[in-house]
């Protein structure tokens, strides 16, 4: 999956589904009024606040990004706060208030570690894999 290509919307859903993947219920929060969190992520350890930034790879993230986190993490009443962001990284005055935050960041880098960990399968594949199972099923009984 073409992650760039995905509009903002669509990459919330995306990541949404990538946390679900890992073992939290997620719920997407409404396009606007979210208080700085567009997924609730939550398991029986802990409540995640996420804010998703599709950025162009280049574009940083900078102060400005990190403080609606830090205040959907106490509004929604989470321990922790994600920014998952299709950037290379964050300003280095946006890395030290992250830090000194506790804010979690999922740049480019670590946002593609997660997504091959998980081993993605997509429907074209996944349609791929079907029609050479078929082919060699019809090849075996054509052969009998």
């Amino acid at each position: 999956m073409e992650i760039q290509k995905l509009d903002p919307f669509e990459f919330e859903k995306f990541t949404a589904k990538l946390l679900e993947d890992k073992g939290y219920d997620c719920m997407v929060t409404s396009k606007s009024g979210d208080y700085g969190a567009d997924v609730i992520a939550q398991s029986s350890k802990q409540k995640i606040a996420v804010q998703c930034k599709k950025y162009s790879k280049h574009n940083k993230i900078g102060v400005k990004d990190i403080y609606p986190v830090f205040a959907a993490k106490h509004f929604y009443e989470c321990d922790k706060a994600l920014i998952v962001t299709t950037s290379d990284g964050l300003t280095y005055p946006a890395t030290v208030l992250a830090r000194k935050l506790g804010i979690i960041i999922w740049n480019n880098n670590k946002l593609s570690k997660e997504v091959n960990d998980k081993h993605y399968i997509d429907f074209k594949s996944i349609l791929i894999i079907l029609f050479w199972v078929l082919v060699l099923i019809i090849t075996i009984i054509g052969g009998w």
